[in-house]
């Protein structure tokens, strides 16, 4: 009886090992190559998710001044440290003038001005600013207004929203 009990209780903790090597097993997903695999060869995905990361400046307000060609005045758009988004992506930025380049009084008089970005005159059809790669140092665009000298004095504005895409 002695030996039946000892044999039973081998048994139980025999079956009790193989059953918590067998649920460690599932829940690991793992290959396993032994003695007799043929191809003895196995694969690895590695993988990672990296998000974008960018930071666009806009200016707050430009002020024109008046000078010898009129009134001017200066800004830039910029990025803050690094651009990191999709292979082949660019980020664009856009904008669009409230009163169509035209600076605007109190009393609706209109003024117009030209922005310019690297060199090219932004219009509603043509309202690209900037476009930035994949970089990990700042980058900027520089944008310039011009006014002529205007017909009534007063304080003139215009409303300018930009847009950022990444495409």
């Amino acid at each position: 009886m002695k030996k039946f009990t000892s044999i039973l209780l081998a048994g139980a903790m025999a079956l009790g090992t193989a059953m918590s090597v067998s649920a460690a097993a599932e829940t690991v997903e793992n290959t396993t190559i032994k003695e007799d695999t043929v191809p003895p060869t196995a694969q690895t995905t590695v993988s990672m998710t990296v998000s974008p990361t960018y930071t666009v400046t806009i200016p707050t307000a430009v002020t024109l001044t008046s000078g010898t060609a009129g009134y001017t005045g200066a800004g830039e758009i910029s990025t803050t440290g690094a651009v990191r988004i999709a292979y082949g992506k660019k980020i664009y930025v856009t904008v669009v003038s409230t009163n169509a380049f035209n600076l605007k009084s109190a009393e609706n008089a209109l003024q117009p001005y030209t922005m310019q970005a690297g060199g090219n005159t932004i219009t509603a059809q043509s309202n690209q600013v900037a476009a930035f790669e994949v970089n990990e140092n700042a980058q900027k665009a520089e944008l310039t207004y011009s006014a002529e000298e205007p017909a009534y004095s007063g304080t003139f504005t215009d409303l300018l929203t930009f847009t950022i895409a990444v495409r």
